[in-house]
């Protein structure tokens, strides 16, 4: 499937490229990569299709993940407080 039409169904589905990367634990830019090569993987193509049809059908996905307890989660954290991953400084003792 072309990339194209693989964003198309998200689309119908009104599923982002980040909440769909998401509900798979991927980076979103795993799945935006393939943009450069054209086409999709299987997978990909008939997840998109499937969540495309239900969105035509007035399907809620979000409720019928959070039913079944499939939720989206953030693949990329952010840091909260930089200093913690900072390498410790020796301090001079005083005279």
């Amino acid at each position: 499937m072309e990339y194209a039409e693989f964003r198309r169904h998200l689309g119908k589905a009104g599923i982002s490229l980040n909440d769909y990367a998401a509900l798979l634990h991927v980076r979103a830019n795993s799945i935006s990569n393939y943009a450069k090569k054209g086409v999709v993987p299987q997978q990909h193509a008939l997840l998109s299709v499937a969540l495309g049809d239900a969105g035509d059908r007035g399907i809620d996905l979000r409720a019928l993940f959070t039913r079944y307890g499939v939720y989206a989660e953030p693949t990329q954290t952010k840091i909260a407080v930089l200093e913690s991953y900072r390498k410790p400084q020796h301090r001079r003792r005083p005279k």
